[in-house]
């Protein structure tokens, strides 16, 4: 009897040394994973300021890969595609390497929406030739009415996501201008 009394004495004694100790390590280990967090929180908001970001980098697959495409539209006239849009944190406590992939291709101002996809097709170098100044020519012979300069637009770019007339359908409206 003696012995196993001294045996639960010994496993109470056991179990409150572990229970210290689990109560001890789960509070520096929450403490330290909140402050981890903290970091982490502060890395994210860091990597939407310009300052804290390095500048662009094209050394990752996918723009090596887009590059040589690239490298055929950045020579057509006035139109660049930037590739270097893959900014990282500049930190000296970085515990993980942020990043974010910039869509440095996306219209900066509202004339740009019309004027960029423009430039993608062929109607800057025609007109550059001269084009439209033949149609304007051509416009004012009888047999050709159609290219006149008030009824004939040379390489237009509707900037609208939906046409007028699909608006007026869906309010029931009447659909006259």
């Amino acid at each position: 009897m003696k012995q196993s009394g001294q045996a639960i004495l010994e496993l109470m004694l056991f179990l409150t040394v572990i229970a210290w100790l689990m109560g001890t390590g789960l509070t520096l280990i929450s403490a330290n994973l909140n402050q981890r967090q903290e970091l982490l929180d502060q890395q994210r908001l860091s990597l939407w300021q310009v300052k804290a970001i390095a500048s662009g980098s094209e050394n990752y697959s996918y723009a090596r890969t887009v590059k040589p495409l690239l490298g055929i539209f950045n020579q057509l006239p006035d139109l660049q595609l930037p590739l270097a849009n893959q900014h990282s944190v500049v930190s000296e406590q970085n515990l993980w390497p942020l990043t974010k992939l910039e869509n440095s291709w996306s219209a900066t101002t509202v004339s740009a929406l019309v004027t960029e996809p423009r430039k993608l097709t062929v109607v800057p170098v025609l007109e550059k030739l001269g084009i439209d100044s033949l149609f304007r020519v051509l416009g004012r012979l009888p047999m050709s009415r159609e290219l006149a300069q008030g009824e004939f637009e040379f390489g237009p770019i509707n900037p609208d996501a939906t046409p007028y007339e699909v608006m007026c359908q869906k309010q029931e409206q009447d659909c006259e201008r």
